[in-house]
């Protein structure tokens, strides 16, 4: 391969694998409140990555990002179980342990891996002066935001998501009844949201995956508890 267009090619890639990280503001967790005699309190116990937001060919934004908050609907939907159980808890604990509000180009996440491989970083030369990639080794300065190994380390625990929007919660919701008994439901769920909007602006889609990521949190927590999904 021309040495000019190789060189191109691996900076245009490089340039696709960029991960800019920014500081989100705090998020707005709603503060413990009674409604209907249940006190329902949150708790944000997400790991340290998710607290890093970045974009990129993948992007991990902050929950509160879009509207309505999401903490604030993780609450009310969790105020509507509750209010429909028979047996009213006095409080109900939400230990969220993980939530993602993610936008993902899976062919831009998928050239920026490429970067460093021997595929890539190693190709066969015609001429010109010793390539320090000849070796198959990175290039990179270790803990590069631009490198191949922490990217796609990175990129690695957002796997499970899909290509576009989406957002992902998972959580253990307590609740706690007179005389100190107590029932613990496990949440784990994901879902997508549509860009109806024709463009690349992916806003209103992250927006309605919050939404449907919610609601089937609500689904999975009323059938921990034993109501029917729709009750």
């Amino acid at each position: 391969m021309n040495r000019g267009l190789w060189v191109g090619v691996v900076l245009l890639v490089v340039g696709c694998s960029v991960k800019k990280y920014y500081t989100p503001p705090p998020e707005q967790l709603p503060q413990p409140a009674d409604a209907n005699g249940v006190r329902v309190v949150i708790e944000d116990a997400r790991p340290e990555q998710e607290r890093q937001p970045f974009t990129g060919p993948v992007c991990l934004y902050h929950p509160s990002r879009v509207k309505p908050n999401p903490w604030d609907q993780l609450v009310n939907e969790t105020r509507a179980v509750a209010a429909a159980m028979p047996e009213k808890p006095e409080k109900v604990e939400i230990v969220v342990t993980s939530f993602r509000l993610v936008q993902k180009d899976d062919l831009l996440a998928k050239k920026a891996a490429t970067v460093g491989r021997p595929m890539v970083a190693n190709p066969v030369r015609q001429s010109g002066p010793p390539d320090p990639t000849a070796s198959g080794q990175n290039s990179s300065p270790a803990g590069s935001d631009t490198g191949p190994g922490k990217d796609s380390l990175l990129w690695g625990f957002l796997d499970g998501h899909p290509t576009g929007a989406s957002c992902a919660v998972r959580a253990t919701v307590r609740f706690i009844y007179p005389g100190g008994r107590d029932q613990r439901v496990n949440v784990d769920r994901i879902a997508a949201g549509q860009n109806l909007s024709g463009t690349k602006y992916y806003g209103d889609a992250l927006e309605d995956a919050a939404k449907s990521v919610v609601r089937q949190y609500g689904i999975q927590l009323r059938q921990g508890v034993g109501l029917q999904p729709g009750g």
